[in-house]
């Protein structure tokens, strides 16, 4: 089961075409999720359902025919200070 947080929306600073590539990125700070693509923050979200658990991606082409896409690099900070 999903829950679209953010809906769908376009962005000049998501690269479109053929052989681009997008750097996505989010930050989690508490229930505060911070979306970025490409260096520049694109949506921000307050959401408590999870406090803890793992990520991926999913993708729902429903919108743009015939796309694809390749994870190249997944990457993870956990910024919380030493106890």
């Amino acid at each position: 089961t999903t829950k679209e947080l953010v809906s769908w929306t376009k962005s000049d600073y998501i690269l479109a075409g053929t052989n681009k590539q997008n750097v996505m990125g989010i930050q989690a700070i508490g229930d505060k999720l911070t979306i970025f693509a490409n260096g520049h923050q694109i949506a921000q979200v307050t959401d408590n359902k999870y406090s803890f658990g793992r990520y991926g991606v999913f993708v729902s082409p429903d919108v743009t025919a015939n796309y694809t896409y390749r994870v190249v690099r997944m990457t993870y900070w956990d910024l919380t200070p030493p106890q």
